[in-house]
């Protein structure tokens, strides 16, 4: 489907008070659309599932953004996590263009309100330097919950990474979630 920038611009202003917004499978758009949805002060949620585009995104209000099998790369990841401060849900699984998406996770720490970041058919691997990293700012975590779904991650770096106070959530060929 087609969604075009002054598609984005008129739903800003007809719709001010918008709370939750789909464009699943949508092309057209561009920044100069996306960062009108910045002004809305109510629109919490963004499933925008399926696109090729990678938003350029800052908004108080956002709480979850869903963006499986999306060109999201790691540094535009990042920027979200930045501009986005009240996001308590990010779902980036199948974003093959993401390289090893455990390096977000010196990102997601700071980020006080995050609790859930789906990393589901991307690579996830905890090199030794990066657990030495991680395992310096852990400390945020104390009394935290930040659950990490994913396929990939090996049982021993989902040890490594509970041993510092995330909850792993793997899923297996069937399906099925293992809780760790």
């Amino acid at each position: 489907m087609l969604i075009t920038d002054a598609t984005l611009k008129l739903i800003s202003k007809k719709c001010p008070s918008l709370v939750n917004l789909s464009i699943v499978a949508c092309e057209g758009f561009t920044d100069d659309g996306f960062k009108v949805l910045s002004s809305l002060k109510f629109l919490a949620s963004i499933n925008m599932c399926w696109n090729s585009y990678s938003p350029n995104l800052a908004s108080n209000s956002l709480q979850s953004l869903l963006m499986v099998r999306n060109n999201i790369n790691i540094k535009t990841a990042r920027a979200l996590l930045k501009n986005c401060p009240n996001l308590q849900t990010l779902d980036i699984s199948a974003c093959h263009q993401l390289g090893n998406a455990a390096e977000l996770l010196l990102y997601i720490i700071p980020q006080l309100k995050l609790r859930f970041l789906g990393l589901e058919k991307v690579v996830v691997n905890v090199t030794d330097k990066l657990f030495k990293e991680l395992k310096q700012i852990s400390l945020a975590l104390i009394g935290r919950k930040i659950t990490l779904f994913s396929d990939s991650i090996s049982k021993d770096d989902a040890n490594k990474l509970t041993d510092l106070g995330f909850y792993i959530q793997l899923s297996d060929s069937q399906n099925s979630k293992i809780v760790l």
